[in-house]
């Protein structure tokens, strides 16, 4: 198991070879995710500044964002890990501009959607 992808000069193997750092910011980001939906959502002091504005300005069910959520951080994962990343990092520079276009295009809004108003207002200050 290594830390990270890099090019190497080895010839292409379909053996799996995952990856630390992938695995450690998926696991974060579930982390996150499992925090808020136990402690973070109860204990909310923006509770107050939710009923006024914020809930009435976003649109989307708590489904549809534990979706989101999920489809974002399996997204996230395969284009991290291997044979995505290892493919791209230094055999075919098709496969990197994939991961580049699903990560933007696909899998930032996944993420963005899947916020809660209250999380975002903490993480950033909005309100």
């Amino acid at each position: 198991m290594e830390w990270w992808c890099s090019s190497s000069l080895a010839p292409w193997t379909w053996s799996p070879n995952p990856y630390l750092g992938a695995i450690l910011i998926v696991a974060a980001l579930s982390g996150l995710g499992i925090w808020w939906s136990i402690r973070g959502r109860r204990s909310d002091p923006l509770e107050a500044v939710r009923s006024e504005s914020i809930a009435t300005d976003i649109r989307g069910s708590s489904t549809g964002r534990t979706v989101a959520f999920v489809l974002g951080g399996v997204g996230l994962w395969a284009v991290l890990d291997w044979p995505l990343a290892a493919l791209g990092a230094g055999y075919l520079a098709s496969a990197q501009m994939i991961r580049q276009v699903l990560m933007i295009m696909v899998v930032a809004p996944l993420l963005l959607f899947a916020c809660p108003p209250a999380l975002a207002v903490r993480m950033f200050g909005w309100g």
